[in-house]
């Protein structure tokens, strides 16, 4: 200790003392009726007030109260404290000025506890802070509920609430006499420990420590024993007269007798065994009476076994209860003096009994969990056992006393109560909802595992409401404040976390109910917490594909017309709308591939969106069609957008084909104006612009188509101009006019675009084409069809394209045509293919000579080809040509 600090403890002991005292324990001390504190204690410090001069302010307060107030540095000195080695590390310790005998109290009806040992799997109740629950817990003894005084635990007692107690044997004898029920309650004859009480001063003030033992020295032997015998009472008898007293009466007694003279003797006697007859027969009524009471007790009981024993494991006594489990589980029929272990038989149980009845003939009780399977099921039984010795007054064990209480029900409600909790722990993981307990007293919260898991934090973390207000995401802080609110019952929230563990961002829907008392006032909040993140982002995600188009990822029809409702009012006008049309986009979906349409598609909206101003409306309106809604932009803005757009259109393509759109746009400038005929007119707009921009695209395009063909397969290339050579010729040598020859040589270069639309790994196939392969191939006609007749000065060659595979005789392809009823163009076209695919080099075979080519055409004349024109073909044509490399 400091100067400063010594001197300061000093100059305190010299004028006044501040004692904190345990107010329920009389009789050192405890209050009277008018609230005083009163009792041994109280009476020396008084007495140590006059004897020093020293000022004492005494202060009672329930003894753990009074601990805790002397640790926080409130006292100077603490009074009725016991020792402990613990305990020397916080205080100086007077010498001891008592003695408190610390048994164990016990209900009457209990047998069988004498020590520390024989209470174990029971309940035990003790003063909260008392040095006996440190005792308690030394020998593994911890199932033990406390109370605020001596006074509370009595009362309880008195009240049924327990059994079972231990503390100083003055304060427990003064309330059981109080309360009238000492004659409830046994004690053991040796105590659970002997304490004694002291007086002690924080550690280190050895000054105070001083004062106090200087004092307490000043107060004679003599006037201790008053202030005793005031409080504790004296003997009405002088110690050796109480000693002998009866002794001394007997004689007394006998000393009458025997002047009164033996006269009467005799006659005495006689009325003597009359009465002492009759009293033996009172009692052995009343001992009958108790027996069979006691009997019928044990045999209404349906769910308790009870039998007893003597010291050699031979039944004394059992129940109806006891003898059918014997039965039922053993096979052995029992009768009084029928030894235990032999009924047994060789079940395994036998020797587990027996060494619990050697145990319990030493003195200890036993308890114990068995589950013992029925032979007709296999059905587990389980029993709670508890086994006691049967002890005389003087002490001796004479037999054994079983009490057996079958659980099984409890056992299965125990396993259902498991099942049901794990299932709700397993729902409550798989559903990622986690519960919680909010206590508004200790301001702390309990919680599910789950519920860790979803805010990402450990056991460690600070379980408070200020600790879960650190996890909320900030923009959401206020609002979970608010919905925290006391004056709420209950709360439905979602909103936004921070997980603790990785600083994750995630959306919990938390649910609640506020619990208040009947004073209204809050006790605590259960609830759930679900971590809908994933939900809440499907959300997100409907909510976007049911505004956004699917291709493009630009604003939908829905989203445009709700956002043209919105849009047309006069703080937007002027407001000019855009359409837009994609041109030739039939003719690359039929060429290239859908997929290929999909490309060009999402490559115009990205030119248009990168042209857009940042609260212009973009949206897709469906296959080719888009639609821009300007607001405040008049028509020479619009003008400027529309040429931005155009500009970066002429610097994109997809694959080899460029972008190609057609604008219209008009304004809304007033809103006598109708948004449906600005619509109407821009549409219209659009639409002529499209008449004069289409055409060249589709142009453009089929000359794309052709490159490509021919980048893919050279030697297509080379077939498809010498079919057009020998078109032409023979369209000479019929002397068709010269716009027919014409078309008859373009024809025949484009006779097979359609196989643009094949996969290439079958038009390069070497070997023979598979069932698949083939309907793959006959695909081309239609395809070529379909490319040409996009393009309206090229519809007539679109037909003669189909019709190209028909045959004479009806078996060809698509439409199995026959005759004249196919095109004349098709008929020649169908001639010079055949022609020159025989007389050139393919990769499954070698070509055929010029006369075995003529051979072909001549044989299948009438099936294959036209006749005539296969004659003109030999006769005209060929006879001019010389062979064709």
């Amino acid at each position: 200790m400091s100067t400063a600090s010594s001197l300061l403890a000093a100059q305190q002991s010299s004028q006044s003392i501040q004692v904190v005292i345990d107010e329920n324990y009389p009789p050192y001390s405890f209050r009277n009726s008018q609230g005083e504190l009163q009792g041994i204690s109280i009476d020396q410090w008084k007495l140590f007030e006059q004897k020093t001069g020293i000022k004492v302010y005494i202060t009672g307060k329930p003894w753990n109260e009074a601990y805790e107030s002397m640790l926080a540095g409130q006292f100077d000195v603490i009074d009725t404290i016991s020792y402990s080695e613990q305990r020397t590390t916080l205080f100086d310790f007077t010498k001891p000025y008592a003695t408190i005998e610390v048994p164990i109290f016990f209900q009457n009806n209990i047998s069988g506890i004498h020590n520390a040992d024989s209470i174990r799997g029971f309940e035990i109740a003790a003063k909260k802070g008392d040095h006996c629950i440190e005792v308690l817990n030394e020998q593994g003894i911890t199932n033990i509920t406390e109370f605020d005084s001596a006074e509370d635990l009595i009362q309880a007692a008195k009240d049924n609430k327990i059994s079972i107690f231990t503390m100083g044997k003055p304060p427990a004898l003064y309330y059981l006499y109080k309360m009238g029920i000492q004659d409830n309650f046994h004690y053991t004859d040796t105590s659970l420990y002997t304490s004694q009480f002291y007086r002690a001063v924080k550690v280190g003030n050895t000054e105070l420590l001083n004062t106090l033992e200087s004092g307490f020295d000043k107060i004679s032997d003599q006037e201790m024993e008053s202030i005793n015998a005031r409080w504790l009472g004296i003997s009405s008898l002088p110690s050796f007269w109480a000693e002998n007293f009866r002794f001394i009466l007997f004689l007394g007694f006998v000393g009458i007798l025997l002047l009164f003279g033996l006269f009467y003797w005799n006659r005495t006697l006689n009325r003597k065994v009359i009465q002492r007859t009759q009293e033996i027969n009172e009692i052995n009524c009343q001992l009958e009476y108790k027996n069979n009471l006691l009997q019928a007790i044990f045999e209404s009981s349906p769910d308790v076994l009870v039998c007893s024993l003597d010291k050699g494991y031979c039944y004394l006594n059992f129940n109806l209860e006891h003898k059918d489990m014997m039965l039922k589980i053993f096979g052995s029929k029992i009768e009084v003096g029928m030894n235990m272990l032999e009924a047994f038989g060789n079940h395994p149980y036998a020797q587990l009994a027996q060494a619990n009845f050697k145990q319990v003939l030493a003195g200890d009780c036993v308890a114990e969990l068995q589950d013992v399977r029925q032979e007709e099921n296999g059905t587990p039984l389980y029993w709670q056992m508890y086994w006691s010795p049967i002890v005389l007054k003087n002490g001796e064990v004479v037999g054994i006393s079983s009490f057996v209480i079958n659980i099984s029900e409890l056992k299965q409600t125990e396993k259902l109560l498991r099942d049901s909790e794990y299932l709700l722990l397993e729902s409550q993981r798989v559903a990622h909802t986690g519960s919680y307990i909010m206590d508004y007293k200790t301001g702390q919260w309990h919680c599910s595992q789950t519920l860790n898991e979803i805010l990402g934090i450990e056991e460690s973390f600070p379980h408070t409401l200020e600790g879960y207000m650190t996890l909320i995401h900030p923009d959401w802080l206020d609002l979970v404040t608010e919905h925290f609110q006391l004056d709420k019952e209950c709360y439905d929230f979602e909103y936004q976390i921070v997980r603790h563990e990785n600083g994750e961002v995630r959306w919990v829907h938390g649910l609640g109910e506020l619990e208040v008392n009947s004073e209204g006032e809050p006790l605590r909040m259960i609830g759930t917490i679900q971590d809908v993140t994933d939900h809440k982002k499907n959300e997100e995600r409907i909510l976007y594909l049911s505004y956004h188009d699917q291709l493009t990822g630009l604003y939908n029809r829905r989203f445009y017309e709700e956002e043209l409702k919105r849009l047309d009012v006069v703080r937007n006008y002027p407001l000019s709308v855009m359409m837009a049309d994609v041109n030739g986009l039939k003719l690359v979906n039929d060429s290239f591939g859908h997929e290929f349409g999909d490309q060009l598609l999402s490559k115009v909206g990205q030119v248009m969106k990168k042209a857009c101003r940042k609260d212009d409306i973009l949206a897709r309106l469906g296959g080719d069609e888009f639609v821009l809604l300007l607001p405040n932009t008049d028509r020479l803005e619009a003008e400027r957008i529309l040429k931005r757009i155009q500009k970066l259109a002429t610097q994109e393509e997809v694959g080899s084909i460029q972008l190609s759109i057609s604008f219209g746009f008009e304004t809304k400038r007033y809103s006598t104006q109708s948004i449906d005929e600005i619509l109407k007119k821009a549409e219209d707009n659009m639409y002529k612009m499209k008449l004069f921009e289409s055409p060249s695209m589709r142009g453009k395009a089929i000359q794309t188509i052709v490159n490509t063909l021919y980048e893919k397969n050279k030697q297509e290339e080379h077939h498809s101009h010498s079919v057009s050579e020998l078109c032409q010729r023979i369209g000479i040598a019929l002397n068709l006019p010269e716009r027919d020859v014409l078309e008859l040589k373009n024809v025949g270069l484009l006779h097979d675009i359609g196989k643009i639309g094949i996969d290439e790994k079958v038009l390069s196939n070497s070997g023979k084409l598979t069932k698949e392969e083939w309907i793959e191939i006959k695909r081309h006609p239609e395809i070529g069809y379909r490319i040409l007749s996009t393009v309206n000065d090229m519809a007539d060659m679109a037909i003669d394209v189909l019709a190209h595979h028909e045959r004479w005789d009806g078996n060809g392809y698509p439409k199995g045509l026959k005759g004249n009823k196919i095109p004349l163009h098709a008929r020649i076209i169908a001639i010079a293919d055949a022609y020159d695919a025989m007389i050139n080099d393919r990769s499954y075979r070698k070509p055929f000579t010029q006369e075995k080519a003529l051979e072909e055409l001549t044989n299948n004349a009438g099936t294959q080809f036209d006749p005539e024109l296969v004659k003109i073909f030999i006769d005209n044509v060929v006879i001019d040509l010389s062979p064709v490399k």
